[in-house]
């Protein structure tokens, strides 16, 4: 897992956001799971703006799904009828999307760290000569 190569050949940096394990801006709170998931959404949501909360999760080693949403919420309500109370509109989704990726295949010679013991038992030293 992670090392697939999917069915979109090119996302630009912000549409790859499920590679950027840190999220968009220093507001982001990131958690990864077992089995492929990682949630990213607001450490704090801010009144009346709008935050993004995403999911990125692989339901079988071959398909990649996402799915985003802009949430505004915490934002007061312009008829105050009683102004000693504060009234909060419900939240509002601005912005959805739901994204299914097939898997194409491995990459190619993608490197990966391995410890030393590995590395000489695939390389050996005499191997060489």
């Amino acid at each position: 897992q992670g090392r697939g190569r999917w069915e979109v050949e090119e996302l630009d940096e912000t549409a790859s956001w499920h590679g950027r394990p840190r999220g968009d801006d220093p507001n982001t709170w990131c958690l990864r799971l077992p089995g492929g998931v990682l949630v990213q959404c607001p450490h704090v949501v801010r009144p009346g703006v709008a935050e993004t909360y995403r999911v990125a999760w692989l339901p079988t080693d071959e398909r990649l799904q996402r799915i985003e949403a802009r949430v505004i919420a915490l934002k007061e309500s312009e008829d105050g009828e009683d102004e000693e109370a504060v009234r909060l509109l419900p939240p509002a989704a601005i912005f959805s999307s739901f994204e299914a990726f097939q898997r194409l295949g491995n990459l190619p010679e993608v490197p990966e760290l391995v410890d030393e013991e590995e590395y000489l038992r695939r390389f050996p030293p005499d191997a060489a000569l």
